[in-house]
C-alpha cells in the first residue's frame, strides 16, 4: 500500500535527468531526512519558472513505499535564502555535504534546524566571515553522525585545559592527544587554549578559524571515505 505525507517541508539538495519529462530530486526535509523523488517537468513554456531551485523552503507532497518516491506536489513557502556571490558557494556545499553523507529517510530534525539557521546566517554574514556558519554545521553534522569531535577531554581521558603551553595531535579517528610541539606541517597540533576556543565556537580570531577549517576538513574527509566533493573546487 502506497504510504503519503502531506505537508513535509524541506530542501532541494540536488536534481538530476531521469528522462525527457522527469528528473529525480534529493530533498533534505524535517520529518524524514534526506529522500529521492521523482517529478514530472511542467510544460516547455513553463519549466524555467516552475523547476525546484535549492535554498527555497518547499513544501512536498509524495507518495510511495520505497527508496524513490514519486512527488505529486510541491510548493514554496519563500525566496531564495541565498542570493549569488560566497554565500551561495557555501550553501552548495553544505548541500553536497548532506547529499553524500546523510542516509536515506532518517530523520534528523535537529540537523533540519541547524541547517535553516546555517543558510540564513550564510545570508546574512559579514564577507570574509562565511566560514563561521560552514564550521558550526559540520561540527553539528559530525555529531549528528556519531562522529562528534570531544573538545574536552583527550585521548587518555584527560581534562584538555586551557593552557596554552600545553599541546595536542588531532586525528579525525582518535581526538586530541597530548604531544610535543614539533615542525611536523603534515600535523594538526593545537594548544589547550586553542581547542578551548573551537569547543566554545569562539570565532572571532582567524587563527581559531584557520584551525577550526583545519579540523573540520580532516573529520570530514574521514567521514566521506575518499569520496571527493565537487563544491570545494569552488574555493579555489
Amino acid at each position: 500500500m502506497k504510504h503519503a505525507v502531506e505537508q513535509e517541508v524541506g530542501f532541494l539538495l540536488h536534481s538530476r535527468s531521469f528522462t525527457d519529462s522527469r528528473i529525480i530530486l534529493e530533498l533534505f526535509t524535517r520529518q524524514h531526512g534526506k529522500l529521492k523523488a521523482v517529478h514530472r517537468l511542467p510544460s516547455r513554456k513553463r519549466q524555467a519558472t516552475t523547476k525546484p531551485q535549492p535554498f527555497i523552503p518547499l513544501v512536498v507532497h509524495y507518495s510511495g513505499s520505497g527508496e524513490l518516491k514519486n512527488l505529486s506536489d510541491l510548493e514554496t513557502l519563500s525566496a531564495p535564502i541565498l542570493g549569488a556571490g560566497t554565500s551561495l558557494f557555501c550553501g552548495l556545499y553544505l548541500n553536497e555535504l548532506l547529499q553524500k553523507l546523510l542516509p536515506v529517510e532518517f530523520e534528523y530534525a535537529g540537523l533540519f534546524a541547524s541547517y535553516q539557521r546555517a543558510l540564513l546566517s550564510l545570508s546574512q554574514a559579514v564577507p570574509g566571515e562565511e566560514d563561521i556558519p560552514l564550521r558550526e554545521f559540520e561540527l553539528q553534522l559530525l555529531a549528528e553522525l556519531g562522529y562528534g569531535i570531544n573538545f574536552s577531554m583527550d585521548t587518555l581521558g584527560e581534562a584538555i585545559g586551557c593552557n596554552s603551553e600545553r599541546f595536542y595531535r588531532f586525528d579525525p579517528a582518535d581526538g586530541f592527544t597530548p604531544t610535543a610541539l614539533n615542525n611536523d606541517r603534515r600535523a594538526l597540533i593545537c594548544s589547550g587554549a586553542e581547542i578551548a576556543m573551537l569547543g566554545e565556537g569562539q570565532w572571532q580570531q582567524e587563527e581559531t578559524r584557520r584551525i577550526a577549517k583545519r579540523v573540520c576538513r580532516l573529520a570530514v574527509n574521514m567521514v566521506l571515505g575518499g569520496r571527493e566533493l565537487k563544491s570545494r573546487e569552488l574555493f579555489l
